[in-house]
């Protein structure tokens, strides 16, 4: 449980990884899916959520979910739009570029959105993740497919306030599963590259 954490302040940037799973896992999920995760736009205090993490947006690294967007926090909102998925737990949403729109709101039935398919590789192998960030919007990509998208990132003060979310440290999470990480790059971008800037 805990987190590796960067000391930059990153805005307008393409992060690249590789991760691949490994064969251990720790309680209380050794008996759940490997889940871990790519944190961005990173501020407050650590320990701040759960007494482990700092609130963020977090792309998702976890079996079957990969790509996943999740808020990370109360103190975060994103906008993304979604299609209704019977298939997932609740709150049975998947990111559909033409989809509806909702605010992600972590601690309601909007905090978190599935990837819109699963391009993930069987366990044993290693995936490419690309992270696009440009301003308050974000591109989740893995294994070359563009899986979801995110705008309006913001954080929200106690009053309402909602302040655009542009700039933050990174993290890599760990949620008790071994996982293997390799080639992490990061460089800065102007605007979302045409490839990905519709998913």
């Amino acid at each position: 449980w805990g987190s590796l954490v960067h000391r930059g302040d990153f805005r307008d940037y393409h992060l690249r990884l590789e991760y691949k799973w490994g064969s251990r896992t720790w309680a209380p999920r050794e008996k759940e899916p490997p889940n871990n995760g790519l944190l961005y736009h990173t501020h407050g205090k650590p320990g701040e959520v759960f007494g482990t993490w700092r609130p963020s947006v977090e792309f998702e690294i976890m079996k079957g979910s990969t790509g996943m967007v999740v808020t990370v926090g109360t103190k975060v909102r994103a906008r993304t739009t979604v299609a209704f998925d019977p298939t997932l737990i609740a709150p049975h949403l998947r990111f559909s570029a033409g989809g509806r729109a909702i605010d992600m709101i972590n601690g309601t039935a909007t905090w978190n959105v599935e990837a819109a398919s699963d391009a993930e590789r069987p366990i044993g192998e290693w995936n490419t993740l690309d992270l696009y960030v440009v301003g308050d919007h974000a591109i989740h990509v893995v294994n070359g497919v563009p899986v979801a998208k995110v705008r309006g990132m913001a954080t929200v003060a106690a009053d309402g306030t909602r302040r655009p979310l542009t700039h933050g440290q990174i993290q890599l999470q760990s949620e008790g599963a071994e996982t293997w990480f390799r080639t992490i790059t990061i460089e800065p971008i102007r605007a979302m590259p045409r490839i990905v800037a519709a998913p």
